[in-house]
């Protein structure tokens, strides 16, 4: 709780996704993930509201799920690797 947004960077060459959250006092914290993507040409900056991301994944029972970022004014779309029927949408905020 506290937590106003997740800034997300998503680096494809290096096939890393780096998340810094910054809480109401300004206090900053940050990790990187190695993930695989599809395209792996573009390195762009992005946030997502942290509550509606958890939110869905807190819903979800499988163990892998597909992050679809494309630009970073595009939602964010969030997939089950076990159901394609399902997919949730996350708007993106401003840096």
């Amino acid at each position: 709780k506290g937590i106003k947004g997740v800034k997300c960077i998503v680096d494809g060459k290096n096939s890393q996704l780096t998340l810094t959250c910054t809480n109401q006092n300004g206090d900053e914290a940050s990790a990187v993930v190695e993930c695989k993507f599809s395209d792996s040409s573009e390195k762009f900056e992005t946030a997502y509201n942290p509550q509606f991301v958890s939110d869905i994944l807190s819903n979800l029972t499988e163990k892998e799920v597909r992050f679809g970022f494309s630009t970073p004014t595009a939602p964010l779309l969030i997939k089950p690797e076990d159901k394609s029927d399902s997919c949730y949408v996350v708007m993106p905020m401003r840096i």
